[in-house]
């Protein structure tokens, strides 16, 4: 062993594939540089690991017959990645400032009617977490301790030492979770954006991003995390993204859909679907529905439980609210306008001035308001508003040092823009007793 020939770290075993899905991690090897000859020298790669039905919605072709759970994917769809030549590389990702190998590169679908990799296509790894088994089998003299670095006896054992240690860019990142509705203004990392009605990179760490599986993952409605297990949002949210467990994938931590981000998002599978039982009844006035986790989220800078409201708090008139999320308008070609998270400066107004602004315009049903909703207006000096294309999106007010979920876009000026200046919101304090018991079933 010397300054240039030292072991890596075997995987530490209390970990899973879904904690690295996002994460960005490290590949070397000698192979093609140009399609056509191999390098001299060792080269680099950062790719993010990506979820492997995502993976295998990009190229049923290949990936249909070929992709298991004992594999792990990876790649940026840019060309950049592993190609011939850097089979039998490894994947590498870093913990606590000590490297870890977690793959091992194995095959990426070829270009069309050629022998060489398609670098605009995901690399499949062999996923050595699932054969640390195998391996602790194999009495192998120098392999170094699983989950251990390899350091002399003299160096006091890190937190990565702890086979039952998470990875710490998904358990705290240097952060601890301390209480709900905590907003970082001024985001995570630095001033990301200056742009009015952009939200800053995890200023509103409880907004979810809602995906629905079909040919690829595409984004369809708003939430918002109030448990590690539970996101709430609406009844047409739902139905949006497919109302099925397995067609719904909600993903927290995220802020630029097209974008990764220094703290990778995660995603996670719907277990169960609770959508108001008086809903396909009464659309308006019971547009609610909870998601259970199938896997608890963990708490970091960018993902933190938004308070629900209390019953004690009167809102009033007037009441400066905050909404956050992403539109599911159609895009614009080139244009990157609904893909990083918004926000929107809101006021509260009365039910009543709410119900005399739609009844010029729309039909009874919808001039009908029940004490289910609330109404919001614009708060910005330009009327930009909130509108049903961002439904789902959590509105939250701050009482004394935290923000409470107090509603969810619901519905609103998709009649006429012009004059209709109200967004009906599914009104949570309204609610608090049935979220109560869903929660518990």
């Amino acid at each position: 062993m010397n300054d240039y020939v030292q072991p890596v770290c075997l995987w530490p075993t209390a970990t899973d594939h879904e904690r690295v899905v996002g994460r960005t991690g490290h590949v070397v090897g000698f192979g093609l540089h140009n399609q056509t000859h191999m390098s001299d020298d060792l080269l680099e790669a950062e790719v993010p690991v990506v979820d492997l039905i995502n993976c295998l919605e990009s190229n049923r072709g290949v990936f249909g017959t070929t992709l298991t759970s004992q594999m792990l994917c990876a790649g940026a769809l840019n060309g950049v990645g592993p190609c011939n030549g850097d089979s039998g590389g490894g994947f590498y990702l870093e913990i606590n400032n000590v490297w870890y190998i977690r793959a091992i590169v194995s095959f990426a679908p070829n270009l069309y009617g050629e022998s060489v990799c398609d670098p605009e296509q995901y690399t499949i790894y062999t996923d050595v977490h699932k054969y640390m088994e195998w391996l602790s089998g194999n009495h192998y003299e120098h392999i170094p301790p699983i989950g251990q670095p390899n350091q002399p006896d003299t160096t006091s054992p890190s937190s990565a030492s702890s086979p039952n240690a998470l990875l710490p860019e998904f358990a705290t990142e240097n952060f601890t979770y301390s209480k709900c509705g905590q907003r970082n203004p001024d985001g995570v990392v630095q001033h990301m954006v200056q742009k009015k009605f952009r939200a800053e990179y995890g200023e509103f760490p409880w907004t979810v991003a809602l995906f629905k599986r079909a040919e690829k993952l595409t984004f369809c409605c708003n939430g918002a995390l109030i448990g590690e297990r539970a996101v709430l949002t609406t009844g047409h949210c739902v139905i949006l993204c497919g109302n099925s467990t397995s067609e719904i994938v909600v993903r927290v931590g995220e802020w630029n859909i097209s974008t990764p981000m220094p703290i990778p998002w995660e995603e996670i599978v719907v277990k169960d679907i609770q959508t108001h039982l008086l809903y396909k009844h009464m659309p308006q006035a019971y547009n609610i529905a909870l998601l259970k986790l199938e896997l608890p989220v963990q708490y970091r800078a960018t993902v933190q439980p938004v308070c629900l409201p209390t019953a004690a708090h009167t809102l009033a008139t007037d009441k400066k609210m905050i909404a956050s999320g992403w539109s599911n308008a159609p895009k614009k070609q080139h244009s990157t306008t609904h893909q990083v998270q918004k926000q929107f400066n809101l006021l509260h107004i009365e039910l009543q001035t709410c119900k005399d602004n739609f009844q010029s315009f729309v039909n009874q049903i919808y001039a009908t308001l029940l004490s289910s909703v609330m109404c919001v207006t614009s708060n910005s000096f330009d009327h930009k508003r909130i509108s049903d294309k961002e439904e789902g999106s959590p509105v939250v007010v701050k009482v004394s040092d935290e923000f409470q979920l107090r509603g969810l876009v619901s519905w609103g000026f998709k009649f006429k823009e012009a004059a209709v200046r109200c967004t009906v919101l599914t009104d949570v304090e309204y609610f608090l007793s049935w979220i109560e018991r869903m929660m518990d079933e």
